[in-house]
């Protein structure tokens, strides 16, 4: 990969990744298993902070696109990722076929409507590049008013429809507070690298305080969701710097820079994976760890068999779903 990518970072990707499809595994297998086991407990834990970390750690390189032209921001912001949800939103439909059971009508409508609202395991790819035209288009006004603005949104939840809505105010406020705070998240960074016991020590208030709060629920009160998700990420963020110096970490890194690998093609092999394995009559906890191990694995071989056939347009987005850059002005001759 890139010499340029930071280390932790692409670590935190990995772990937000591998809950994703852990969550999915857990949720479809748990009650056709009737337990859970570990994954349900890691599931659960994890509820507060897995896609808050996700947002959060997008964000974190904003500042370095806010002053790129209006085109190239949308091609690489916006373009780049409905051109993978569409794809891949088409991609599920005919290998799994969704409601076909209920009548092509059925099928067909909710074919229609998912391409238009976000839906299913692919929403986080369709909402991230509206996080990025807010974030562009709010670049002029003071970054604590957005803020501020963004968090009230989420505090105060939007219930119902539009669906688009309700992912955005949910989320917004997590990738801008990876935008705002990316100075102090890299500091963070840097010191649980440079006095790892106090990283320690932090990392085990923050899993006691979440753990808690998540299982046992002793209390509630507006923007608890807000404060658990931020603690999440910064909790990520020691905790990955820590695991660099092991082979977890810096395979935790190698997968979080093919990310988006693993998020577009895991669904699919997921669902067959689950079936296979569940006939096998193995405890919950096997069943849920090859379901996952499968679907993770997948996705990075099929990824490189079509590098290595040139044809990765499934992973890599094309040059005819770019839009196509403005001809520079020609120069006029000199009589």
């Amino acid at each position: 990969m890139a010499a340029h990518r930071i280390d932790w970072v692409d670590a935190s990707k990995g772990i937000c990744i591998l809950l994703v499809v852990m969550f999915h595994a857990t949720q479809h297998l748990v009650p056709k298993l009737g337990a859970g086991g570990v994954f349900d407990w890691i599931t659960t834990f994890s509820g507060s902070f897995r896609m808050p970390d996700f947002f959060l750690i997008s964000g974190l390189f904003l500042s370095t696109r806010l002053a790129t032209p209006w085109r190239d921001f949308l091609d690489r912001k916006v373009v780049h990722f409905f051109y993978f949800y569409w794809l891949w939103m088409i991609i599920t439909y005919v290998v799994l076929t969704p409601g076909l059971s209920q009548g092509w009508d059925v099928y067909l409508g909710a074919f229609a409507r998912d391409m238009v609202i976000p839906n299913g395991v692919l929403w986080f790819i369709y909402i991230l590049p509206i996080c990025f035209v807010i974030a562009r288009a709010t670049a002029g006004v003071p970054p604590v008013l957005v803020w501020l603005g963004a968090a009230a949104a989420h505090t105060f939840d939007v219930a119902g429809e539009p669906l688009i809505l309700v992912y955005v105010t949910h989320y917004f406020v997590f990738f801008y507070t990876g935008h705002v705070a990316a100075p102090l998240l890299f500091k963070l960074a840097e010191r649980a690298r440079t006095v790892p016991v106090l990283g320690m020590i932090g990392l085990a208030c923050w899993a006691l305080a979440n753990g808690v709060i998540v299982f046992d629920r002793p209390f509630g009160f507006p923007g608890l969701s807000l404060i658990l998700g931020v603690a999440g990420g910064a909790a990520i963020v020691v905790l990955t710097d820590h695991l660099m110096k092991t082979p977890v970490g810096r395979g935790l890194g190698w997968l979080g820079a093919r990310s988006i690998v693993v998020y577009l093609g895991f669904f699919i092999p997921l669902r067959y994976a689950e079936a296979v394995f569940l006939s096998f009559g193995l405890s919950a906890d096997a069943t849920i760890a090859l379901s996952i191990m499968a679907a993770v694995a997948l996705p990075l071989l099929l990824h490189a068999v079509l590098e290595r056939a040139r044809v990765p347009w499934l992973f890599e987005r094309p040059g005819w779903a770019r839009l196509p850059r403005r001809a520079p002005p020609q120069a006029h001759a000199r009589p």
